[in-house]
């Protein structure tokens, strides 16, 4: 027993603190080394940026205008959805290093935990959001303002940290790298589907609606759309018209921002933004938990 002992104590000689300052060191280290993961999220999600606001240039205030402002918006969040399966591996490659380094007492899986996952949201969550917000949405001529660009940018910031969370979740829990992939790719799937795009909201069975309280992208493309429409006005139906038709000839009805939320089964007010951003952040809490409590299980059972 006296080798247990010996281990136990071992692995409380230094403080949290200081072993995520020795393993962000490592990681430091180690990102340094093979630079092409970050740099392969900084070009796609640059060249992404620049693409969906070419793409989508100077979308208009119409029909079409307004189904373009849904579909970027909602692109933006399946593309941050995708890039965060690259965490999926994430526990798996170096499992064997942390469950022996953990058992000879070199640091605990708190600290483990919070120097990867402070590793992989920085570099590779932060910035593609943050293209998106500057590039993107100038491009496209989503709401322009301070205030809006902020709220796109959190929301769009925690919804990649949630998609993110739960890969890792999923990536701890199950055992290997090819079961991991496939129920990470189920899960982007299923989050995709009750976002409330490609289902209409206002036609959802109450079991289906319920599910969709569990998908991450219907908080944060709500979010983007109350950020969007909450409050403005100047937008409008248009009758279908041939192409070519002076557009003050086209037969139309005017619409403000929140009759067109509330035609798509959204909600108008900034108390529902303010609740889908709280709920996100749960979700992110939740996700990251739930993270934390399987890579303690299984160092436990391996070690």
């Amino acid at each position: 027993r006296a080798p247990t002992c010996c281990h136990r104590l071992a692995k409380y000689e230094s403080s949290y603190g200081q072993q995520v300052g020795a393993l962000a060191l490592q990681l430091l280290r180690q990102h340094a080394r093979h630079p092409l993961l970050v740099w392969l999220n900084v070009v796609a999600a640059g060249a992404m940026a620049v693409g969906l606001g070419a793409i989508y240039w100077d979308t208009g205030v119409d029909t079409g205008g307004i189904q373009d402002r849904f579909g970027s918006l909602y692109f933006m969040l399946l593309y941050l959805s995708l890039s965060s399966l690259s965490s999926l591996p994430l526990w798996h490659d170096d499992r064997l290093i942390f469950v022996r380094e953990r058992a000879s007492g070199a640091y605990g899986t708190p600290a483990y935990f919070t120097a990867v996952v402070l590793f992989d949201f920085v570099p590779l969550r932060l910035l593609p959001p943050l293209l998106f917000t500057l590039v993107s949405y100038p491009m496209i001529g989503l709401r322009a303002g301070l205030e809006a660009r902020c709220s796109a940018l959190l929301t769009l910031v925690l919804h990649n940290m949630a998609s993110t969370a739960l890969s890792m979740a999923l990536g701890a829990g199950l055992p290997s790298v090819a079961a991991a992939n496939m129920a990470g790719s189920l899960a982007v799937l299923a989050c995709a589907l009750l976002g409330g795009f490609l289902l209409s909201r206002n036609r959802m069975p109450a079991v289906v609606d319920w599910a969709s309280s569990l998908s991450y992208v219907r908080y944060s493309f709500e979010g983007l759309l109350i950020n969007e429409f909450h409050g403005v006005d100047g937008f409008r139906f248009t009758a279908f018209h041939q192409p070519g038709v002076p557009s003050d000839k086209v037969p139309h009805v005017d619409v403000s921002g929140d009759e067109i939320l509330q035609t798509f089964g959204f909600r108008i007010s900034d108390e529902a933004l303010l609740d889908d951003t709280l709920r996100l952040g749960l979700l992110v809490a939740a996700f990251l938990g739930g993270t934390l409590l399987l890579l303690h299980a299984r160092a436990v059972q391996r070690s």
